[in-house]
């Protein structure tokens, strides 16, 4: 796969997609988290996420961990989410390395 990436907006992708038009075809950058209302389960489940871009035509996600210094996690399936309905790939990265994509 390869294509430009663009930044979802909010970076979260909770809540409605403001630069859906932007992100139409595109690899989105998405951020983990936040932990609070602003994200509100299960809106901040990664699965949530990935459909919520899925559904405005991103063709692959993205996820930037949100923690300095942090191991990765596993971006799998739980009960009750949406993960039957995704059919883009997604990948988690350290926030180190989304920070560079975000520079660019």
């Amino acid at each position: 796969l390869s294509q430009f990436v663009a930044y979802a907006e909010p970076h979260h992708a909770c809540g409605p997609i403001r630069n859906a038009a932007e992100l139409a075809g595109m690899i989105v950058l998405v951020d983990r988290g936040p932990s609070s209302d602003e994200c509100p389960i299960p809106h901040r489940y990664f699965s949530n996420k990935v459909l919520a871009v899925q559904d405005v035509g991103a063709v692959a996600v993205v996820m930037v961990n949100n923690k300095k210094n942090a191991d990765l996690v596993y971006m799998g399936a739980v009960s009750g989410d949406v993960s039957a309905h995704i059919n883009i790939s997604s990948v988690f990265i350290s926030k180190e390395q989304g920070d560079v994509f975000k520079q660019q």
